[in-house]
């Protein structure tokens, strides 16, 4: 072992480890790249970690590099949980501490993941309402912030954090919720005085203020640093959402959650071509359901070559799109709201609503996605979760169809219609210099192809180190914030990319001066440089949706 993880494991509970078999398991993500670390952590507590993150500080103060990187199941798709310093595993952090059933809150530690914490609350007839992957953990969720199937009802993991625990780059512990202006005003101003006895965190905010007033019109046009700082509050957990831990670590969470609903009921629907399943959707929409997903049926024709063969299609899959919805409303209401649906539908749709007669065909069509997801390469996503216009999803599907000649590659797509995320996964085969090389150009131009119809690829989660559109160097705005005609015309002139992403960068370094947390990613990312990172063996295991 050597000198330097010698002298960690000196100083922590937890264990430090640099022997090959170890960091061999921690050299990829979900995502197509591969970086080897140099040493993996796995802290047993706040204390714990506060050292790692302090000890990486201080080497940093001297002009040593060791980069951290906070990881925790490593279902991330964009390079994010992947490094090549010291990367830190939140493994041993998964406790849930306290629950009060009162005030419906969650007291967790950030490597308690989305299905154990569920399971828990389900007993107290309780969930935390967000759709993802159950092997994510919340530090995850939060560092990733995606906008998942529920998001359109709940608001996502955003709108559940009440209060964060949160290590800045100094090992020093701040608590990160809602504050009255005054009292951070108080703040400032105290520690202004008295510069000797100023504090990390009052450093941090006073910088901040700083920021703020000196951009005021970038400040405007981020949605993330305009709601940092109103009239009456400051609030900093805006920044740390899809962050990918960027900023500092998470320690502990407080959630708020939300009572279990009705089992969900679902419907399912063919349609011979897009427009047909877009005007049923954009009709249903309205019937609040809680999710409302589109599948190219190309998708279960390659299941049921499989074997994988759902009798709702009949002896063969048909060309066109599947639409899904479900309502978790009380039994009357969603009845009655599944039987508008059928009114919406044209007179020769094949339908399927969920019932107990019917419950084998709708896990068969889970099967089916569950085989397409897992057959003919790798199908890791490269490019998960891209902001599609509804408007702009036909000409979408025409220039992905133009990208399959030109490639040769099938790229059925699907997502959610209530968030208008979507994405496609071609499979390659990264142990072949062909499978990679087409890999890298398959990347460019379906970025590409994202930016000229409208859409953002960072609409469903965060850049990384490969949602990297050509033509953009900085965050984008919120693709759900809407702009009227009137808005629009009485908008102020566009802010330069570039100014926001100085802008961005001051942040960051507010936050992390000696840039120790992911120094490569997002702001620091560099498409070329990533993909040398492209790794150069298939991904083991089960891909679930």
């Amino acid at each position: 072992m050597s000198k330097l993880a010698q002298y960690i494991n000196r100083h922590i509970i937890g264990n430090v480890f640099d022997s090959p078999t170890v960091i061999s398991h921690y050299t990829t993500d979900r995502s197509i790249l591969e970086y080897r670390p140099r040493l993996v952590a796995f802290p047993k507590n706040t204390t714990d970690l506060r050292k790692l993150i302090r000890f990486s500080h201080q080497l940093a103060a001297k002009g040593y590099e060791l980069p951290v990187t906070l990881r925790g199941t490593g279902l991330d798709a964009t390079g994010a949980a992947i490094g090549s310093g010291l990367l830190i595993s939140t493994a041993s952090l998964n406790r849930i501490e306290e629950i009060d059933l009162r005030g419906r809150l969650v007291r967790v530690q950030p490597g308690v993941t989305l299905g154990d914490l569920n399971q828990a609350l389900s007993l107290h007839g309780l969930w935390l309402p967000v759709s993802y992957h159950p092997n994510a953990t919340i530090g995850g969720l939060i560092a990733n912030a995606p906008r998942d199937n529920l998001s359109q009802r709940y608001g996502g993991i955003a709108a559940a954090v009440e209060r964060l625990e949160f290590v800045l780059s100094d090992g020093t512990v701040t608590e990160l919720s809602p504050y009255s202006a005054r009292s951070v005003r108080h703040l400032i101003q105290t520690t202004a005085r008295r510069s000797a006895t100023t504090t990390t965190e009052a450093r941090l905010y006073r910088q901040l203020n700083q920021l703020l007033d000196r951009h005021a019109d970038l400040v405007a046009a981020d949605p993330r640093l305009s709601r940092i700082r109103t009239k009456h509050q400051w609030n900093l957990l805006p920044l740390i959402f899809g962050s990918q831990g960027t900023l500092g670590a998470i320690t502990d969470i407080i959630l708020h959650v939300e009572l279990l609903p009705s089992t969900p009921r679902r419907l399912a629907a063919i349609f011979r071509d897009l427009s047909a399943a877009l005007n049923f959707l954009s009709a249903v929409k309205p019937l609040a359901p809680r999710t409302a997903k589109l599948f190219d049926l190309r998708i279960f024709a390659q299941a049921a070559a499989h074997g994988v063969q759902p009798e709702f299609f009949g002896r063969s899959v048909p060309q066109g799109w599947l639409v899904q919805l479900s309502f978790d409303d009380r039994p009357f209401r969603a009845n009655r709201k599944l039987r508008r649906c059928q009114e919406l539908l044209p007179a020769s749709s094949r339908v399927l609503i969920e019932a107990p007669e019917t419950a084998t065909a709708f896990t068969k069509l889970d099967s089916a996605l569950l085989t397409y997801l897992n057959t003919d390469g790798d199908h890791s996503p490269i490019v998960p979760d891209v902001y599609l216009p509804p408007d702009r999803l036909p000409d979408f599907t025409a220039g992905l169809s133009l990208l399959e000649q030109t490639l040769s590659l099938n790229l059925p797509l699907y997502g959610s219609y209530l968030t208008n995320n979507y994405q496609v996964r071609p499979g390659f085969n990264y142990q072949e210099l062909s499978g990679r090389q087409s890999a890298i150009a398959f990347l460019r131009q379906y970025l590409q192809l994202v930016t000229d119809c409208g859409g953002s690829v960072t609409g469903g989660s965060p850049a990384g180190r490969l949602k990297l559109a050509p033509s953009t160097t900085a965050r984008p705005t919120d693709p759900n914030t809407k702009v009227t005609k009137s808005s629009a015309a009485t908008a102020q002139p566009t802010v330069s990319p570039s100014d926001l992403s100085a802008l961005a960068a001051a942040v960051k370094t507010t936050f992390d001066p000696y840039n120790i947390f992911n120094p490569d990613l997002q702001l620091g990312a560099d498409l070329s440089q990533s993909l040398r990172h492209l790794r150069t063996h298939n991904h083991s295991g089960l891909v679930t949706p």
